[in-house]
């Protein structure tokens, strides 16, 4: 799964980019690349559902139609009372 061959044939038959250093042709791969640069691993541990939880109810909410901020206030406040 890892060769480069296997990376490119899983890019051209699902779109996923592949996940080691190999050259593929579409629009997207430009913003992914630059957005990796902001990008950092999150711990894979059970606290980070104390922000998961909250962000993904908020997330359907805002996408429904639900404001931004007080979204992200709630979001905020969860975290910080679960604590």
């Amino acid at each position: 799964m890892m060769s480069d061959e296997m990376q490119k044939m899983r890019f051209e038959v699902t779109g996923a980019l592949p996940s080691t250093l190999v050259e593929v042709d579409a629009d997207y791969v430009a913003g992914f690349s630059v957005q990796l640069k902001y990008a950092f691993p999150t711990p894979a541990i059970t606290k980070m559902d104390y922000f998961w939880d909250p962000m993904n109810a908020a997330t359907q909410n805002i996408w429904d139609g639900a404001d931004v901020q007080k979204e992200m206030d709630a979001v905020n406040k969860t975290i910080l009372e679960s604590n």
